[in-house]
């Protein structure tokens, strides 16, 4: 098919046109990175700027929410670039220009959210019609801004708390009775049964004094789960009207604050941000549970024995249990140090600092002795979050482990809680106290794995002959018997270390760890000497740091796909070689052979799609 002399014309148009956006595309791009601090000021100030030029709030419609929230944009933006090149920049002058304008936007933003002017603004937008951009702009901005006394949460809140006195009040006039069967007397005191015998028939009031009773009672268990059911529904369905009426006051009331349910509001109001509560609330406990002695009984330690598998269970006490896992932390240039408790917690609660390189990075708290009344599951609940002004980061972690055994279940679960929490203290101490925002995505791109390391490491009982039945019984628990997941996951904890150059003045030593992980998926033994080398000497350069938090399932893909041939465990030894001995590039060049160079490398695993 030929082509018309002005059709060839009007295409070469449209390709110079879009070569030309290409190229000032690429110039823009290059342009937003300042390579001298006077640009990075420069480019401070006008971020700054942002939040002085006046609004009009005259009309209240969705273009003034528009603007507060492209503004805002801007900002974010700059933080996000400033925030790179403090963390990955070789010019020391640099980063510290770039830590300045962190704190100083920081600042800003924080007290730009109180202004009267743009409270009263999106307090007027609340009852206006909105699009749905315009609903999910509004809600992000009255969760940021913390709008919660506006003038119909307020009265809201007050009509929650009529139908809240409405249902409490029917509650209190409704008097029914459980007929029971008589299984269910078996461990009641006499005058008891005596008492709640009504025409000859085991019939016991649901009223909150004689359900308590019952409750401690020595009765079977179905018995009092049976009376626990009973109690909590004896208003149905005679209330149910006041109850509908309090379940949607409290819906209401909850999506007005910005929260998706009532349960999430209470969580945060009620018990996260109130020391004073949490404290009274473990005060109280420790008085009515308070150990007879200081190891009674112990945490983990108390053994049932069996006698087809008293093999897999194990005697530690916690100061062992605790002791041993901050050793192992050592490796990773993580110390751990007991402190005083003061008088936030009670006796139970063990308080750490954890510190790298001498640098403190946050608290640790473990709840650790078992208790009448103690959860028997493990669980994290972070207690602090919000950490600003160049404070130290301080996390509150209550990990309740099992009261009467300690399989390689519980195990693993430990390690990972305690992983998770040393997790949340990095990225504290180093992202939260720098920009005073959320800190979540960085969670999750750190160690993550760190704690499943550890536990390989220190997770055998004393004795050899049960070595090989944890180490079944932790494979087997964590999920992981695919090698190509594997694989990724020693990317991950290899990476996120060397990225918060924990092991900077101190390299970890991976082989004892890796060891057993090797061969317990590889089903080889791991070649002597064999390590993963993703530390200080591979991340020299500041694009290779840069690209770190992105690309460490590329690269693990990446280097895969180049020879389909090599098996799993041929790439593992050609990654992993003996420290010191070889550098990464020409590891993988020995597979990749398009890869020449550091910088082939970084521009190559970069621009993969990601996967």
């Amino acid at each position: 098919m030929r082509l018309k002399i002005s059709q060839i014309k009007l295409i070469s148009f449209f390709c110079a046109l879009l070569l030309s956006g290409v190229g000032h595309a690429i110039a823009t791009e290059q342009s937003v990175w300042p390579n001298t601090v006077s640009e990075l000021n420069q480019q401070c100030d006008t971020a700054d700027a942002a939040f002085d030029p006046p609004i009009k709030f005259d009309e209240a419609d969705e273009r003034v929410l528009f603007e507060l929230d492209s503004r805002l944009q801007q900002v974010h933006e700059q933080l996000k670039r400033v925030m790179v090149i403090a963390d990955a920049s070789s010019n020391s002058a640099l980063r510290d220009a770039a830590v300045q304008c962190i704190d100083r936007l920081s600042y800003r933003e924080n007290h730009w959210f109180q202004k009267d002017s743009v409270v009263t603004a999106l307090t007027d937008l609340e009852d206006e019609p909105l699009s749905k951009q315009g609903q999910r702009v509004m809600s992000l901005w009255r969760y940021q801004g913390a709008l919660n006394a506006t003038q119909r949460a307020a009265h809201a809140s007050d009509l929650l708390a009529v139908t809240e006195s409405a249902y409490i009040d029917n509650i209190k006039k409704i008097k029914k009775r459980l007929r029971m069967p008589e299984r269910c007397l078996q461990g009641v005191q006499p005058e008891r049964v005596l008492k709640w015998q009504f025409e000859g028939q085991f019939e016991l009031p649901l009223s909150g004094k004689d359900v308590s009773i019952f409750l401690a009672s020595d009765a079977a268990v179905e018995c009092r789960k049976m009376a626990w059911t009973a109690y909590h529904s004896r208003g149905l369905p005679e209330n149910i009207i006041p109850f509908d009426a309090m379940m949607s006051q409290r819906r209401l009331l909850a999506s007005m604050l910005g929260f998706d349910n009532w349960a999430s509001w209470r969580l945060r109001t009620s018990m996260l941000n109130s020391t004073e509560l949490v404290n009274d609330f473990l005060t109280t406990m420790h008085s009515k549970h308070a150990p007879k002695q200081p190891l009674d009984p112990d945490w983990l330690w108390t053994l049932e024995r069996r006698s087809n598998s008293s093999a897999q269970y194990i005697e530690m006490t916690p100061t062992e249990v605790i002791t041993q896992s901050f050793e192992q932390l050592e490796k990773y240039g993580l110390t751990a140090s007991r402190v005083s408790r003061g008088t936030l917690w009670h006796p139970s609660v063990q308080v750490y600092q954890i510190s790298a390189n001498d640098q403190p990075l946050g608290l640790l708290m473990l709840d650790v002795y078992s208790r009448k009344g103690k959860f028997s599951k493990p669980r994290m609940r972070g207690l602090k979050r919000a950490v600003y002004e160049q404070q130290h980061a301080e996390t509150a972690v209550i990990v309740s482990l099992p009261r009467r055994e300690w399989d390689a279940g519980h195990a693993l679960v430990y390690y990972q809680q305690l992983g998770l929490a040393l997790q949340h203290i990095i990225a504290r101490a180093d992202y939260h106290t720098l920009s005073g925002g959320p800190i979540e995505p960085d969670v999750r791109r750190l160690g993550a794995h760190l704690g499943t390391l550890i536990a390989f490491e220190n997770s055998g009982p004393k004795h050899a002959e049960q070595q090989q039945i944890w180490r079944k019984q932790l494979i087997e628990e964590s999920h992981l018997t695919d090698t190509n997941r594997f694989a990724k996951q020693l990317f991950n904890a290899s990476k996120s270390l060397s990225y918060h150059t924990i092991e900077a003045n101190s390299p970890a030593d991976y082989t004892d760890i890796n060891a057993p992980l090797f061969r317990a998926w590889m089903s080889v033994p791991m070649p002597t000497g064999l390590a993963p080398q993703y530390s200080s000497a591979f991340l020299a350069h500041e694009e290779v740091l840069y690209f770190a938090r992105i690309w460490s399932e590329q690269l693990a893909l990446f280097v895969w796909r180049c020879d389909k041939k090599v098996s799993s465990t041929q790439l593992l030894q050609q990654l992993f070689r003996p420290a010191g001995q070889n550098d990464m590039i020409e590891n993988i060049a020995d597979t990749c052979r398009n890869i020449k160079s550091k910088a082939d490398l970084v521009q190559t695993v970069a621009t993969q799609a990601r996967q």
